[in-house]
Order: structure tokens, then sequence, then C-alpha cells
């Protein structure tokens, strides 16, 4: 054997990892300056926050005329509140009033209002009946308010019916109630109402605590390059992270450290389904393993590995093999691999870097030690 070569049961495991980290993180620095022009911006669309549907058959109707009617209701996501809903027939024929919907203070003062005509409500049958606001209110998380409803006209006969869950139960909407104002309430009792809020821009977990303290790990829609993008939420009640969900197959997204003599038996792999991602940067960290599973080891010297980074593809077996195996699969994301961050790296090394489109890149690598791999474990990302 060549004395020269490295030994994986004697090398220092710093030396065996540096050797693949040779370029510099400052080599990227053109492309994420590149990257971060403006991108084609899509508005953030409207989204029902908070609603009670028609689901029994215990629904009656309150009758709104000239006593107003009304729904409080508990505010979900930040933002701004733009229209409502209210499932309604009118009780009038042959002239009617229209309609006059507010959104009130739980004290009463009104925040805003818009009036629909009468001709746009049916008589005889339910319908939900859309009531937008010419300025939007701004609300938060646990906010309350209510939805009112009455005659346009106070002196014209005849109202209207809103219907509401009469199963006192059942609370089907615990976050209000329903009231009619100068008579009792009912905290059982939920009139059928919907509400609009468009969330306000987030560009990090962070924020989507800040906006919601209560917000719960799960994915959530981003502000990113102008771009909302869908990113999972972890630790929220700790220190939000960001993480991209990928695809997870046997040989997608995932690594493979190919069997040799400082493996176990059949070599080790580490497969990938959530990759956490630097919403600023646009860069994924490839050695962050916290959703991934692994399975066999790897040892330098008397340091044993049992996770692989992704996008790292090697061995220890002979000059110039390359039995390693790696892939990075994004499809399913709006994001693009900026290409030239792979090296070919190590001792007699080998390999070969192969994309597919703008989404997928697929790696071989190996040596006596040898590695293909993102240097610097940084995947600069492109918004597509």
């Amino acid at each position: 054997m060549n004395s020269n070569r490295l030994n994986p049961t004697v090398m220092n495991p710093s030396f065996a990892i540096a050797f693949r980290r040779w370029l510099s993180p400052l080599s990227k620095l053109g492309m994420l300056t590149a990257l971060m022009t403006t991108t084609a911006s899509h508005a953030t669309s409207p989204v029902v926050d908070q609603a009670n549907e028609p689901y029994s058959l215990y629904s009656v109707q309150l009758y709104t005329g000239a006593v107003p009617g009304g729904q409080t209701f508990t505010v979900g996501t930040a933002g701004k509140l733009s229209r409502v809903s209210v499932y309604v027939q009118k009780q009038c024929l042959p002239d009617c009033p229209d309609m006059l919907v507010q959104l009130r203070s739980t004290s009463g003062q009104v925040l805003a209002s818009s009036t629909v005509s009468h001709t746009l409500i049916p008589t005889g049958s339910y319908n939900w009946i859309d009531a937008g606001f010419s300025q939007s209110l701004g609300v938060f998380p646990g906010e309350q308010y209510a939805i009112v409803i009455q005659n346009a006209q106070p002196y014209v006969s005849g109202g209207y019916d809103w219907r509401y869950e009469a199963n006192s139960s059942v609370d089907s909407y615990p976050g209000g109630m329903l009231f009619q104002v100068g008579y009792n309430s009912h905290p059982a009792y939920d009139l059928y109402f919907r509400t609009y809020v468009t969330p306000n821009e987030v560009h990090d977990c962070a924020e989507v605590r800040a906006q919601n303290p209560a917000a719960p790990d799960g994915t959530y829609p981003l502000t990113l390059g102008g771009k909302q993008v869908d990113v999972y939420c972890h630790d929220m009640a700790g220190t939000p992270r960001e993480y991209l969900t990928v695809k997870t197959a046997a040989t997608t997204n995932y690594s493979y450290y190919g069997q040799g003599q400082n493996t176990s038996a059949g070599g080790q792999a580490t497969w990938y389904f959530k990759v956490r991602l630097d919403p600023v940067a646009l860069t994924l960290a490839l050695d962050d393993t916290t959703f991934s599973w692994s399975q066999g080891w790897m040892r330098f010297g008397s340091t044993f590995l049992y996770t692989n980074p992704l996008g790292s593809a090697g061995d220890c077996v002979a000059d110039r093999s390359q039995t390693g195996r790696s892939n990075i699969d994004l499809t399913g994301t709006p994001f693009g691999i900026v290409p030239g961050q792979f090296l070919v790296s190590g001792y007699h090394p080998a390999g070969s870097i192969t994309y597919s489109g703008s989404q997928i890149v697929n790696l071989t690598g190996g040596g006596y030690c040898g590695f293909t791999s993102d240097p610097d474990n940084r995947l600069q990302l492109t918004l597509q």
C-alpha cells in the first residue's frame, strides 16, 4: 500500500472533514448578489380566517329588521380584514330594505360598514352573501369583534333571517356568540358567518410567532423575494427555524457513503424529508439533520459518524472509486439549484455531478478517501 495514502483508521477526524471544505464560503457571494434581484411579486390574497359553517338539523333563524342582530368572533390571523359573509335570506315582498352589514368593536363602536342591495339577496332560500368593506381593518390574533346586520332603511318594512346553530349542547363556534342588540346573548348559539383576512407579509418564522404567539409548529406562507412560499416552522415555542419540505424515497434526497473498511456493513446512508432553509440568504443547510433518518456508520480514526450531509457522495475504498451516491430533488418547491457548487475532492478522488433541469442533481463520489460535495454545506438556491 502507498504509505502516502490516507488511512481511515488513523485519520484525524477534523482533517477528514476539512479537505471537503477548502472552497471558501465567500466564493458564493457573487451568486447571492445575483440572486437577490427583484422577482415578480405575487399579491397576498384574502383567506378565510374565522367561520361557522351550516352543518346540522338544529339550525333556526334570527330575524334582523329594525333590531340589529350579530355574532362575535375572535381573530386568528394577523392582517387586514376586508370582508365578511353571512348566511341569510330576506323576509319582505315586494319592496325590501337594503341590508346594512357592520363590523363593530365588542363595546359597540362601528369600525366598518357595507350596504348590500336587497336585489342581491334571495327570498325563500338561504345563501352566503358577501359584504366587502371599502376600508379594511387591521386585526391581530386574539382580538374580538362583532358582525352586525340590520335594515339599511329603518322605516322600510321587512328584514332578514340570519341562520344560526341552536344546539345548546354543542358550541359550534367557541370563539364568539350570537346576540341581538337590546336582548340577551346566548354563548352556545352561533350564527353562520365567515371572515376574510389578507395576511400580513411575514418573512421568517420568528415574525409568524410575533404576530401569533400561540402559533404551533407547522407550514406557513412566508414572503421570500416577493413570492409566497410554504415553509415549515419548527420549534415555535422556543427558537423558530425554517425548513423546506422535500420528497423522500429510497434514492431521493439522500446521501450514501459507500461500504468500505471504515463503515458498517452496507455503508452509511441518511435520508432527508425537511432541509433547513435560510430565508434571507436563500440557502439550504445541508448538514442540519433535524428532519432526517439514518442507517449505518462511518469511522474516521476513533470517531464514528452516524449521519451524512445532504449532497455528499463519498467512500474510502480505492483510488478513484466512486461508490458514494447522493440526490437532491427540489421538485414540488419554487426553488432551483444554482449550478457550480459541488466539487470532487480528497485523495485520488473521482465523481460526477449530473443535473436534471434546475431542481435535481445526482452525485457520485469516492476515492481513498474522496467525496463529491458542497464544501461548505450551504446550497445556494434561486426562486423560480
